[in-house]
């Protein structure tokens, strides 16, 4: 279809594009109209604002009560047969609103995601903006950073002062592999609880952990992490944390999370990494 579109006169070519014009148009002004959307997560919440609808965001602590907004919209990401909303319930009558969002693993995903939700949202003819921003600036921070870069260990959060090593196939490697970075842990480590013995057997630059909960207010990180003090890395306070259904859904603010994530651990020297 697109080599005969080439191919058009340029009035029949001008009055294709006059159809499709007006077709966009009739879309937006007979969709159902979307003002109120609750977001089942932060991640969810970050998609709505990247597309300029922070402004129609309730929250999700409203739901089913007699003095909050009605959403017109639910959004949440699948998750383990359940969903990212909390509470994972919804009263039958909201049920009809809710629309599942994949969980995005690959900066391709989240460009997906943004222009599905813009679809729903009704922002048709900016869709691809956001999306085309959030390519260049993951593209940007790829440029900027050392290659080969820090080999990072990434800890899974299970319990106040518990861990567990990731398994090879987790979602995050694959996206530090984008970057230069190395992280995935081996088959003999993989999936083991983080002991002295495991921390010696695995060689690493840098810690992140992928947190559980969010702390307690006025909460210390190294107080809570304690066992990070086991590790070479924490002496030189090459370590990170981050909410773990955030990794696992990227959003469109990945990048500049990421760029805290360099920026954390840019100190190390390139030379260093090689060996």
């Amino acid at each position: 279809m697109s080599q005969s579109f080439t191919r058009l006169l340029p009035e029949l070519q001008a009055t294709v594009s006059a159809c499709i014009e007006t077709a966009l148009v009739l879309h937006a002004t007979t969709m159902p109209q979307i003002r109120r959307v609750m977001a089942g997560d932060a991640v969810i919440e970050d998609y709505v604002r990247a597309l300029g609808f922070g402004d129609r965001l309730v929250p999700w602590q409203h739901l089913g009560r007699d003095d909050g907004p009605d959403p017109d919209l639910i959004l949440a990401h699948e998750i383990a047969g359940g969903t990212s909303l909390c509470p994972t319930w919804l009263p039958t009558r909201y049920q009809p609103r809710l629309s599942m969002v994949q969980g995005a693993r690959s900066a391709s995903d989240v460009q997906d995601n943004l222009k599905r939700i813009a679809r729903i949202l009704g922002n048709t003819m900016g869709e691809m903006v956001p999306a085309q921003r959030f390519r260049e600036t993951f593209e940007g921070l790829r440029a900027r950073l050392h290659v080969p870069g820090p080999r990072v260990l990434v800890l899974v959060e299970t319990g106040r002062g518990r861990y567990r090593l990731t398994a090879p196939d987790h979602p995050c490697h694959s996206m530090f592999a984008q970057l230069g970075w190395i992280s995935a842990p081996s088959e003999r480590v993989a999936g083991e609880k983080l002991s002295v013995r495991t921390l010696s057997m695995v060689e690493h630059d840098a810690v992140l952990i992928l947190e559980a909960w969010t702390g307690e207010e006025r909460e210390s990180a190294l107080a809570r992490h304690w066992p990070l003090m086991l590790s070479p890395a924490a002496e030189t306070e090459r370590w990170a944390r981050l909410p773990m259904l955030e990794l696992m859904c990227f959003g469109p603010s990945l990048p500049d999370r990421l760029a805290d994530l360099a920026t954390r651990f840019q100190a190390l020297k390139p030379d260093t990494w090689d060996s």
